[in-house]
């Protein structure tokens, strides 16, 4: 028989065994793991054809994240730069939203308080300034979307189609009741005239009986009388309004912007350059986007559900079928057009917006106690990048946490209650018929250089592959 303690001593190596052996057997695998990575990758034979991996299209600056796209020698230069930075937006904010009183006094009845101007989105909105320092000078690109142009154009068009009221009737400016009596006059005038001329005395007084009648008739007098006020007052109105927009105008003229100029030179001790872009639509830029919407939710009158719905409302989803479409544009084979318009068109940004997301939170209560905080989302689209999640290809990683085809923003104000933040991202790319268009324009560029019958091929080729 066996002892137990012989028996104790055979447990204790088959034991020892088993776990030498799974120590051995967990360093081969991380062997043959650590090989396997090292090793050189073996040639595919088969390249699917949506593997294709495009060329970026367009390289983000770093000024996207920062601000600033600096490089200097001098530590102490990049501690007060965001300060500056803040000095510089007020500074511009301040110039776009200067304003003449002489000219609004002659539009408006009373003076708009101070309050209600800074509730109001009726200006010129402007981004934050994005900077590139150089060493002896600094560009700054600003967006700016000119709201109080439009406010003002559209009171001349509504101004162009007023109806005249009088005496209860709506009457337009053109109306054929008033172009018949006009017309009637005019006539009746033309045959005193001519009465005249002729010495016809009986047709002189039938004549000037029925225009005695039209003149002396009580209503169409009072009419005519109103009518001549109304369209002076409408006249002298609209001369004002085309001196606010001439105003307006003025900002961005060079000769102005110097003093700005001036004044930003003392700051950072260089000399400067603006370029300002003039958005088509507020939603093109994130920072200006959310500005407005906290501006809105300044006012306690204001639902904050109604004012991000009706946000989202001026942004139209593009129809996402015809992206499939713009799949096959990366793995078409290099034809001629497209090299002409790759040498022409190297970078192409994104230029199209895909979706937009907001997300508010904080005392947005009506009420004057401070209430539970509230949270709101809204989004309509998707922020995602088309190149990587939709057609499966690469796409542009930036430094930090910023994306090639997102912009986002983050807005804090407050109100009596308390204070309240706002997040804002708005996703964008290249559409299919943007593309189509850059090559239409490479075309006319060839056209200038060659011949005509090599433009004419090309187009005719272009229109096979692309129809």
């Amino acid at each position: 028989m066996v002892s137990k303690n012989t028996h104790q001593i055979l447990n204790n190596k088959l034991q020892y065994s088993t776990d030498a052996y799974k120590k051995l057997d967990q360093q081969a695998s991380k062997n043959h793991i650590l090989l396997k990575r090292l090793a050189p990758a073996e040639p595919q034979t088969e390249i699917k054809a949506n593997n294709y991996i495009g060329k970026p299209r367009h390289f983000s600056p770093l000024s996207d994240e920062w601000y600033n796209s600096i490089y200097t020698f001098n530590i102490n230069l990049l501690k007060i730069l965001p300060s500056l930075n803040k000095i510089l937006l007020k500074i511009v904010k301040s110039y776009f939203n200067f304003y003449s009183r002489k000219l609004e006094k002659s539009i408006k009845s009373r003076r708009l308080r101070i309050k209600a101007r800074r509730l109001s989105i009726n200006k010129i909105l402007t981004s934050k300034p994005q900077l590139k320092h150089t060493n002896d000078q600094i560009i700054i690109t600003i967006y700016t979307y000119n709201r109080q142009k439009i406010y003002y154009l559209n009171k001349l068009k509504k101004i162009a189609s007023l109806t005249i009221k009088n005496k209860g009737f709506d009457i337009l400016l053109f109306d054929s009741k008033i172009q018949r009596q006009k017309s009637n006059i005019s006539r009746n005038m033309d045959a005193i005239a001519h009465a005249n001329t002729t010495n016809n005395f009986a047709h002189v007084h039938s004549a000037e009986t029925w225009y005695g009648k039209c003149i002396y008739n009580e209503k169409f007098y009072s009419f005519y009388k109103n009518y001549a006020a109304k369209s002076l007052r409408e006249e002298i109105l609209s001369i004002y309004i085309r001196q606010l927009i001439q105003f307006n105008k003025s900002k961005f003229d060079q000769r102005f912007i110097l003093p700005l100029v001036d004044l930003v030179q003392k700051i950072y001790n260089k000399n400067i350059q603006f370029n300002i872009v003039d958005l088509k639509y507020i939603y093109l830029n994130s920072y200006i986007f959310s500005e407005t919407l906290m501006t809105k939710l300044k006012n306690r009158k204001n639902n904050i559900i109604k004012v991000l719905d009706k946000s989202l409302w001026l942004f139209t989803v593009p129809d996402m079928d015809k992206l499939a479409v713009y799949n096959d544009i990366y793995t078409r084979e290099k034809r001629l057009q497209n090299l002409r318009a790759n040498s022409v068109f190297k970078n192409i940004k994104n230029v199209d917006v895909t979706g937009i997301r907001i997300e508010a939170a904080g005392r947005l209560t009506k009420r004057n106690t401070a209430a539970k905080s509230v949270f709101k989302l809204r989004y309509t689209g998707n922020i995602k990048d088309m190149d990587s999640s939709y057609k499966g290809l690469s796409s542009v990683t930036l430094r930090g946490f910023a994306k090639s085809n997102l912009q986002h923003t983050k807005s804090e104000s407050y109100i009596r209650i308390g204070s309240y933040g706002m997040k804002v991202w708005i996703s964008s790319f290249l559409p299919r018929h943007l593309y189509l268009l850059f090559i239409s324009i490479c075309l006319f560029y060839i056209y200038s250089i060659y011949n005509h019958m090599l433009f004419m091929f090309i187009l005719f080729i272009n229109t096979y592959i692309y129809t």
